[in-house]
């Protein structure tokens, strides 16, 4: 039997960090695979990124918390660009920003 989760939604979790590319990224992926996808495992992707970008919310709000959450993705957006959901610019804009508003 296959487990089924649903896609981070933003008002399930507090968003401490790069909470405008998350939001942006958990769409492309509910977009592209659906609103439920098989639980994280090995092969597949899709859910393994919903649960970094879950589990990079409970990173502590530290100058180390803020610097894996940058690590994590920078991670992700790099995954999702080879996976073709998403593009180098638009990326990059987003995270922009995130930066600006220091929401990293």
């Amino acid at each position: 039997m296959v487990k089924i989760i649903q896609c981070l939604q933003a008002e399930e979790v507090e968003m401490k960090y790069y909470p405008r590319t998350v939001k942006l990224l958990t769409a492309l992926i509910k977009e592209k695979f659906g609103p439920q996808i098989p639980e994280r495992n090995k092969s597949n992707m899709p859910a393994h990124l919903i649960w970094m970008m879950r589990e990079m919310q409970n990173f502590p709000d530290t100058r180390d918390g803020s610097a894996k959450s940058g690590r994590w993705i920078g991670w992700i957006l790099r995954e999702m660009e080879n996976q073709g959901i998403i593009g180098e610019s638009r990326s990059l804009d987003e995270l922009k920003s995130d930066v600006e508003n220091g929401d990293c």
